[in-house]
């Protein structure tokens, strides 16, 4: 089977390397940035430039694929249009990867996945939208869509708050928290993540047209995560700096039932757990947000 990955290009490397090694995914069509080598990757992938990706091109992308797998792509809206339009993606599976931000702030917790989708930022907005028209081109093109809906995802190689704390730590500098450190994060480890997204291919047939949280439901407090980050680190609290301002995302945590129940998954890694792989793995390489193993 072959597949078509697109999107944040940290995640979409993780991905594919996870699949490459369960050893089912023989082949995996990546595009890629310009300039982006192939260092340590296997003689199974292949990499195209998409720095200037045309319509035709990125028709051409889809000819020979499966599966496309969509991760986090909202930066790129037009691009992801461009992709959906296709007419070769007649009869095919395509998952979306998306995040709790598409929520907003829903005043019931956790939220359920027929939930109102009422986003509260920009980042919501247009994963809203690349929702729409990732239904719209199904009924058009007819191929399966999928939509997946994350939590707070984190862990070594993967940008986010949690890896720039741990950066400002290891480089002596201050963690920021919003009003007193009160915001949450329903946290969501890359490892987990890269199971549930696993179940999904290989459940695809019977998943046509779901939306499902993968996510643990628990909400986790940013002043928790901070504290656990200055523990691992042995520094004092008062390496911590406090803004006024709200919450740059959603105060939000997420129903996982439905995962629970059609993907038989349930996260493995707590929060402690998590953070402290993170930690470890980007002590060993400072500057950068480690390396997933």
């Amino acid at each position: 089977m072959k597949i078509l990955l697109c999107g944040e290009l940290n995640l979409v490397k993780i991905s594919a390397e996870y699949l490459q090694e369960r050893g089912d995914f023989p082949v995996i069509l990546i595009p890629q940035k310009k300039g982006q080598k192939q260092n340590g990757w296997g003689k199974d992938f292949f990499v195209w430039e998409t720095d200037e990706l045309t319509q035709e091109a990125s028709h051409n992308l889809t000819r020979n694929t499966d599966l496309v797998i969509l991760v986090y792509p909202y930066t790129q809206c037009e691009a992801v249009e461009d992709l959906l339009a296709s007419p070769y993606l007649t009869g095919k599976f395509i998952i979306l990867v998306n995040s709790y931000h598409v929520y907003g702030t829903p005043r019931i917790l956790p939220v359920q996945e027929d939930s109102l989708a009422s986003p509260a930022e920009e980042r919501g907005w247009k994963e809203l939208i690349i929702e729409d028209k990732l239904k719209f081109y199904s009924y058009k093109t007819h191929f399966s869509p999928i939509i997946l809906r994350t939590g707070e995802m984190y862990g070594p190689g993967v940008e986010g708050w949690i890896s720039r704390s741990i950066r400002n730590v290891l480089e002596d500098k201050e963690i920021t928290l919003w009003e007193k450190g009160e915001g949450i994060f329903d946290l969501l480890y890359v490892q987990d993540f890269l199971r549930a997204l696993e179940r999904v291919i290989e459940d695809r047939d019977k998943l046509r047209q779901e939306t499902i949280n993968i996510a643990s439901g628990r909400a986790t407090p940013l002043k928790t995560i901070a504290r656990k980050i200055l523990s691992l680190a042995h520094k004092e609290e008062n390496r911590i700096k406090f803004s006024h301002l709200p919450p740059p995302f959603p105060q939000v945590t997420l129903s996982p039932s439905k995962a629970r129940i059609l993907l038989s998954w349930t996260p493995r890694y707590s929060a402690e757990k998590g953070i402290q792989l993170t930690f470890n793995s980007m002590e060993k390489s400072p500057g950068g947000t480690g390396k997933l193993t």
